[in-house]
């Protein structure tokens, strides 16, 4: 059986899933946390525009994701799937 591939989320869609949008909330439990990443970059955009209020479950939307860091080989490897 071949290996599902990763899925790079951008912030919007972190910032969806963390105000409940049904929708987003859906389809990503469909495709599987297993399989999600976001960027360090987008991490850091959840802590930033965060509300001292929300920081229990800003850190709980960012740990159901695959962190993942970004550096000049993932960007060329990036470059090569489009």
């Amino acid at each position: 059986m071949a290996k599902a591939k990763l899925i790079l989320c951008d912030s919007n869609v972190l910032f969806d899933y963390f105000r409940g949008i049904p929708i987003m909330l859906q389809e990503l439990d469909e495709l599987g946390f297993d399989r999600l990443c976001i960027s360090v970059i987008s991490e850091a955009e959840m802590y930033v525009g965060m509300k001292r209020s929300e920081m229990r479950k800003t850190t709980e939307t960012i740990n159901r994701f695959n962190i993942i860091g970004l550096d000049s080989e993932i960007s060329r490897h990036l470059s090569n799937l489009t």
